[in-house]
């Protein structure tokens, strides 16, 4: 009977314990989401009052029925697979789905706003991001090289601040290693790091000589942010990115909860298979949707995960050996204005193995526009007829192309 008693006031000890922690991290997160959203990080409903003058200042009804026309007539929207977001100055606009997550599959599921995407290029943005918070928190800086990190890598006096901006003269890991890598394991990015240590292909080009898009300057730095910060890429995101602006339906590839619905990329009606190059990270493999991207867009906004000062050095361009509105700021394509300084737009688009994707917005105007596929459809890129009804007095310049 003694023994009864002093289990049950362990198991009570234990109880209150445990009740304890739930609510002090209850408080915890509590405090943190007030934090977030004092910043204007995490969405906040209008009253009824403050969104219908918001929707009378912006002509939301004129505009909705508008890109719906655009929507319904334009020929790569018409044939989309996929989602698609417009919002303006927090109303949304438009947001549609269309297809499903795996054409060949007997047993279809329907997207939806939180159907999972493969991002493409635009987790670029997020390993930039990422970048940025570990240079506020001095773990690296800007002018770090990459030996700092990685000694025996081969090309020497490439700076953090060139991975960024694409001036790093790096050989694309897709298209320089032989043949009999392939019959290797499928790479990871610290595997990509010993390739290029023991397998030295020659570089494209000198480091901050010219701008040149390449997935391996991204994926060089998802390598680095593991070393750096001591945790996988997949876990320093989670932490650090997704769970503080509480994007609940984004991860990295091989990561994905089964209770979530993710898509499947495919060109025509043909699934893609995986690809060898499936596991390297940062340059490509995050998943989201395009409610949790609108949720990402809101951080960009404002000092949610770096400052605004770091903020303004990412949107502003880095190259300029040739003249021109179209530049790359630290991990953002950006038009200019015709001052060729203040960012116009930003962007970022992405492709990857059946799956197109675009991330657009306007800070002038407070506008979004975000796309995702599921089925190879470079048309989604051209969006210009969108924008000139966010923008009806805009002097478009060609803004939009395939680019990733």
């Amino acid at each position: 009977m003694r023994q009864d008693k002093r289990w049950r006031s362990r198991i009570m000890l234990w109880s209150m314990f445990l009740l304890t922690l739930a609510c002090n991290n209850t408080e915890k997160n509590s405090k943190e989401r007030k934090r977030m959203m004092s910043k204007g990080c995490m969405p906040q409903p209008y009253s009824e009052a403050v969104h219908k003058k918001t929707c009378d200042s912006i002509h939301a009804k004129e505009k909705t029925a508008q890109l719906q026309v655009i929507a319904d007539s334009v020929y790569a929207f018409k044939r989309l697979n996929g989602c698609v977001l417009i919002r303006q100055a927090g109303i949304d606009l438009l947001q549609y789905c269309k297809g499903s997550t795996c054409l060949s599959c007997s047993e279809k599921k329907d997207n939806s706003p939180l159907t999972l995407f493969q991002l493409a290029s635009l987790s670029k943005t997020f390993t930039a991001i990422a970048i940025l918070q570990l240079v506020e928190k001095k773990v690296l800086s800007l002018k770090d090289s990459i030996e700092k990190f990685y000694p025996n890598f081969p090309y020497k006096s490439i700076t953090i601040k060139s991975l960024l901006s694409h001036r790093s003269g790096l050989p694309n890991y897709m298209y320089v290693f032989n043949d009999s890598m392939r019959k290797a394991k499928a790479p990871d990015n610290q595997m990509l790091m010993q390739w290029f240590e023991n397998e030295r292909p020659d570089p494209y080009g000198s480091a901050n000589k010219y701008f040149s898009y390449n997935n391996s300057n991204y994926a060089v730095l998802a390598a680095i942010i593991e070393r750096a910060s001591g945790l996988s890429f997949a876990e320093y995101m989670r932490l650090n990115i997704f769970v503080p602006l509480e994007m609940t339906h984004t991860y990295l590839v091989g990561t994905i909860p089964d209770t979530l619905t993710a898509t499947m990329g495919h060109e025509g009606r043909n699934k893609m298979p995986k690809d060898f190059f499936d596991d390297i990270v940062g340059d490509k493999g995050i998943y989201s949707c395009i409610d949790d991207l609108s949720r990402w867009y809101n951080a960009l906004q404002g000092s949610c995960l770096v400052s605004q000062e770091t903020m303004k050095i990412a949107f502003s361009p880095q190259s300029f050996e040739h003249k021109g509105v179209r530049n790359y700021g630290l991990g953002f394509r950006i038009l200019l204005e015709k001052d060729q300084k203040t960012p116009r737009y930003i962007y970022h688009n992405g492709w990857w193995k059946g799956y197109n994707t675009l991330f657009w917005f306007c800070p002038k105007n407070k506008s979004l526009i975000v796309v995702l596929s599921n089925v190879k459809n470079k048309g989604i890129y051209s969006i210009r007829p969108f924008i000139k009804v966010l923008e009806p007095q805009a002097d478009m310049e060609k803004d939009e192309d395939g680019d990733e």
